[in-house]
């Protein structure tokens, strides 16, 4: 019998495109469960400021598909619940860099940047 149709060789580009990022998709569930909890603790007086701080810390380089989508949907959940939300980025590198190699460096260099700011949520991406 011949088979009429198989889905990773006949489906439509977008349909591909889905399929391969389905197991990514179905990842990002428990990172939205895990924003929704961290949004809950904010503390109201971070609203009262103006917005609350949020740093936010990824392990690899802006332009990696699975940093940029968590990134993005970050973003908007933070902007959609506090609209005057101040977002601060880190991209650490380590697909590029070994971890062994840059955290020293990113401790002194974050030690540095951020000594006068007091964060009301830090986020934390990835493994690495």
């Amino acid at each position: 019998m011949k088979t009429l149709f198989r889905a990773t060789q006949d489906c439509l580009p977008a349909a591909r495109i889905r399929l391969a990022l389905q197991p990514l998709l179905n990842m990002l569930l428990p990172m939205v469960v895990l924003l929704g909890l961290v949004l809950c603790c904010i503390p109201t007086s971070a609203t009262a400021n103006g917005g609350p701080k949020v740093l936010v810390l990824h392990s690899y380089h802006q332009g990696y598909l699975w940093t940029d989508m968590i990134q993005e949907g970050l973003s908007q959940t933070l902007a959609a619940q506090y609209p005057k939300v101040e977002i601060f980025i880190e991209y650490m590198n380590t697909k590029r860099q070994t971890a062994a190699i840059m955290s020293q460096h990113l401790v002194e260099m974050y030690q540095h940047l951020y000594k006068n700011v007091k964060f009301d949520a830090i986020i934390a991406s990835d493994n690495n």
